[in-house]
């Protein structure tokens, strides 16, 4: 319906939706498509913060299936885009998913650090750096939970 009025970011976000419900039913090829035109469109209308998005989510998808050479190709596109257009928090979840490729590869070195960088960025987000009320020990940081 939203294509049929013409309006594409209506079109973007129900293609996107509609994907990660497929992907809870874990009908992956029906994500994947939906995701893909989500993602084509986005490229279209030039939505950077979309289109990091959904190429988190066919990494993540490829990732399940097996397909870490495509996995790691496409999350590694996301995180540059990640990098010039935010959302930070979508840089730990590239992060996590490029140190599973790793640890599926057998880089255990690596994927430790990926690990560290995703959890330091995660953290980071959390510790009120980006948003939080103060007093409150879910924002306020590791330093503040651990009583220094």
């Amino acid at each position: 319906m939203c294509e049929e009025v013409g309006d594409a970011w209506l079109t973007i976000i129900a293609l996107h939706t509609l994907g990660h419900v497929a992907l809870k039913q874990a009908e992956y090829g029906r994500a994947a498509a939906f995701f893909e035109k989500s993602l084509s469109l986005s490229y279209e209308v030039g939505d950077k913060y979309v289109l990091a998005m959904e190429l988190t989510n066919l990494g993540y998808l490829a990732l399940t299936q097996g397909e870490y050479r495509r996995a790691a190709a496409l999350v590694k596109e996301s995180l540059t885009l990640c990098k010039e257009v935010g959302p930070r928090w979508l840089t730990e979840v590239c992060l996590r998913d490029l140190a599973i490729v790793a640890c599926a590869a057998g880089s255990y070195g690596q994927a430790a650090r990926l690990f560290g960088a995703a959890e330091a960025s995660r953290e980071f987000l959390e510790g009120g750096m980006l948003g939080g009320r103060p007093g409150d020990d879910a924002a306020a940081g590791p330093r503040v939970r651990a009583g220094s």
